[in-house]
């Protein structure tokens, strides 16, 4: 009898951890961060292009990110890219705006992309989500097009 209340009040504690455990597992990377929109402006060879972001940093984590401009229609080549580890930091909501140089951790090519129609594709991988007892978070965001145009001299 006193064995089968010490199996049974271990399920009590087990069975609650073993769910708590799971559903952080099972939780996307947006539970830390959110990207809802970005937009990327039309610029000229030269220029870097204005990047605005609306997202929400719910959590506090260390973060890797991942940041490639890619070519509308051609196999998807990469006219420039960065990549870097950042902290971010937890209670921010809203706009933020910036560059495509230091969007893509300051990569001075990312003003000189050649004439064309590009996307801006954004990864974020959260690192060591709960003191790291669950594998790493990644999640990726994809601008809408936008345009380099040559300079024209008049």
């Amino acid at each position: 009898m006193m064995r089968a209340l010490r199996t049974a009040s271990r399920g009590w504690i087990l069975g609650p951890a073993l769910a708590v455990y799971t559903a952080a597992w099972l939780a996307p990377a947006t539970l830390w961060f959110d990207s809802r929109t970005i937009i990327v402006g039309d610029t000229v060879v030269g220029r870097a292009a204005a990047v605005t972001e609306d997202r929400a940093i719910r959590w506090s984590f260390y973060g890797e990110f991942f940041a490639a401009v890619r070519r509308v229609g051609d196999d998807g080549a990469t006219a420039c890219s960065g990549s870097g580890v950042r902290r971010y930091i937890g209670g921010q909501d809203g706009f933020r705006a910036t560059n495509l140089i230091d969007w893509a951790d300051n990569n001075p090519s990312c003003a000189w992309i050649p004439a064309g129609t590009y996307y801006l594709d954004t990864c974020r991988t959260v690192l060591r989500p709960l003191l790291g007892i669950i594998p790493a978070k990644t999640a990726c965001w994809r601008s809408g097009p936008f345009t380099v145009r040559e300079v024209l001299n008049k």
